[in-house]
């Protein structure tokens, strides 16, 4: 919406406008400068009032990437929690595997104890 004020500054300099100011004289010239200054009023109004809606129009934006930020941040959070949960359970099944491992291999060698035992 914003125009850069080169481009409006050039576009005023080739209008119609521009080339009746410059062969205007006396009363003539009074008016059209008085409606050049008009017509500059009004374009300043416009983007000033253009200015206002786009930083309304991007502060609601900000507003909503805020609010999304704290979300994403919010369920970043929580599924940090649920990967150190996560892992926490695998580290309890490692070691329940390796206390099963450790009996299986105490089983295995009192199985071999006895057996060696009865073979006279």
């Amino acid at each position: 919406m914003l125009e850069p004020l080169a481009w409006v500054c050039c576009e005023v300099d080739e209008t119609y406008l521009v080339a009746e100011v410059s062969r205007a004289e006396g009363s003539d010239l009074r008016i059209s400068l008085e409606h050049a200054a008009y017509q500059f009023i009004v374009l300043a109004r416009s983007t000033s009032s253009s200015y206002d809606h786009e930083c309304h129009r991007l502060g609601g934006e900000v507003s909503t990437l805020r609010d999304c930020l704290a979300d994403m941040e919010e369920r970043a959070s929580k599924l940090e929690d649920i990967l150190q949960q996560e892992q926490r359970k695998i580290a309890a099944f490692e070691d329940e595997f390796d206390n099963l491992r450790a009996k299986r291999v105490a089983s295995t060698t009192e199985v071999e104890k006895l057996r060696s035992e009865r073979m006279p």
